[in-house]
């Protein structure tokens, strides 16, 4: 358990969706709650937005699109993460993370964790939930923003 003190924010909300040449699943809105640390001012809020039991289907291959909103229903941040699953064999899951950092050491602004499921042939889940990493304040516009992406290295696929 953590001794750092921290303040949870109700009110969140994920607006999901996914296109793709195959399908196109509709937009899911899923609320969720924010998690500050009090460790210091550029500390980001965390996140886990949970997903239906069942998760939410997506195409072999397309693009995850995320928005998120505030409680007052701003929106905060759409996050744009490319995706292909065409080598994934069924009964086995992955993930796949967006960074966005910024700074010399670098300093991290956003984040989103995406897990994904095949559990038969040709049928692809966003699946459990999706964790978010955002700032307590929107970025200084000099500020360079660097992207990079992470997923499994030494073994794609994992059993599932």
């Amino acid at each position: 358990m953590s001794t750092t003190a921290s303040t949870s924010f109700e009110g969140f909300v994920a607006d999901l969706g996914v296109s793709g040449k195959d399908l196109i699943p509709p937009h899911k809105r899923l609320p969720f709650q924010a998690v500050y640390y009090h460790v210091d001012p550029d500390t980001p809020y965390v996140g886990t937005v949970d997903l239906p039991e069942k998760g939410y289907r997506v195409p072999e291959k397309g693009l995850v699109q995320l928005t998120l909103f505030n409680p007052t229903k701003t929106p905060i941040k759409t996050f744009l993460v490319p995706y292909d699953l065409s080598g994934m064999p069924p009964l086995t899951k992955t993930f796949l993370r967006q960074k966005i950092v910024t700074g010399t050491p670098p300093l991290l602004r956003y984040a989103v964790h995406l897990r994904f499921a095949s559990p038969k042939k040709k049928r692809f889940y966003l699946y459990r939930n999706i964790r978010v990493v955002f700032p307590s304040r929107v970025p200084d516009e000099v500020e360079k923003l660097i992207l990079s992406y992470e997923g499994p290295q030494d073994c794609k696929y994992f059993p599932y």
